[in-house]
């Protein structure tokens, strides 16, 4: 949780940065704070919505919280970017 913490005063200072974005989304699901690593996500996606990776780890996230409106959503902008990664996935 300190570690948490750090990260959260390192994001006051520097709003912008997605690694630490990406550090606290890894941290919070570690912590099983899924809701904040969706938060986290998210915000992160506003930062960078060309980061389809970000929509993909977020899509993963919402099914497996039984959100699948929401992760078809995220899902759908995936498919239209990054066809190739679906198919892998389900290959």
């Amino acid at each position: 949780n300190k570690l948490v913490e750090q990260l959260k005063e390192k994001l006051e200072r520097t709003p912008d940065s997605v690694h630490t974005l990406q550090q606290l989304v890894e941290f919070s699901l570690a912590l099983n704070q899924k809701l904040d690593a969706d938060k986290y996500l998210l915000k992160a996606i506003e930062l960078r919505p060309e980061a389809f990776a970000l929509r993909w780890n977020l899509a993963k996230n919402l099914t497996a919280r039984g959100k699948h409106s929401e992760a078809c959503d995220q899902y759908l902008l995936v498919l239209e970017a990054q066809p190739a990664w679906v198919a892998e996935e389900y290959y």
